[in-house]
């Protein structure tokens, strides 16, 4: 299995960039990358497995049903919601492990 998700993510952004992410979060920090719903909507669909099954280990498998009741079921909000997620979660993972050269 190929690990394009986090390896875009690492293509995407520096290292400065993904310790915004981790200390103010996607919301604020806005990556160019993942800001609008077409972006983040289309990365999902090109991830999903990966996206969910990282987010499974780390977060729990709670968090997806969670995340989507409290998006209201709307699938649009669902996916942003996950990636930026994903996103935040890797981050921490590559800054605090410090495998991001």
């Amino acid at each position: 299995m190929t690990q394009d998700a986090f390896n875009s993510i690492e293509r995407s952004y520096s290292k400065d960039v993904l310790e915004d992410i981790v200390k103010h979060g996607c919301a604020s920090v806005a990556p160019s990358d993942h800001t609008y719903y077409y972006q983040t909507n289309n990365f999902f669909d090109l991830h999903q497995d990966e996206i969910i099954g990282y987010l499974e280990d780390v977060l729990g498998k709670e968090y997806l049903s969670q995340s989507l009741s409290d998006n209201d079921n709307d699938i649009a909000s669902w996916k942003n919601e996950l990636v930026w997620s994903f996103i935040e979660c890797y981050a921490f993972d590559l800054t605090e492990l410090e495998a991001y050269a």
